[in-house]
C-alpha cells in the first residue's frame, strides 16, 4: 500500500470551492477534474496511484490497495490543516 502527498499546484478560493464539490472526493488519476499536467498524470499512472484528490492544491495519490476510508481520511486531514476555519 502506498499514499503520497505532493505539495504545489493551485489553491482554490471560496467561490471556486463551491463550484467544485469534488475537491474533497477520491477521483481517478485521469479525471480531468484534477488540475494537473499530463506529465503528473503519467507519473501517477506509472507508480500505480489510481486514487487521487487535490484539496487546496495538495495532490494526494494512492494505489488500489489503499482502502478508500484511509484515502478519504487523508484528504480530510489535509483539507482541515490548510483551512482551519473551514470556510474554503
Amino acid at each position: 500500500m502506498a499514499v503520497a502527498l505532493l505539495f504545489g499546484g493551485t489553491s482554490l478560493d471560496a467561490s471556486a470551492q463551491e463550484s467544485r464539490p469534488h475537491v474533497l472526493s477520491i477521483l481517478s488519476y485521469d479525471d480531468p477534474a484534477i488540475a494537473i499536467s499530463d506529465d503528473a498524470r503519467s507519473a501517477l499512472k506509472e507508480v500505480g496511484f489510481t486514487k487521487c484528490s487535490m484539496p487546496f492544491g495538495v495532490l494526494i495519490g494512492a494505489d488500489e490497495a489503499m482502502p478508500d476510508a484511509y484515502v478519504q481520511a487523508t484528504i480530510n486531514v489535509v483539507a482541515e490543516l490548510l483551512d482551519l476555519d473551514g470556510d474554503g
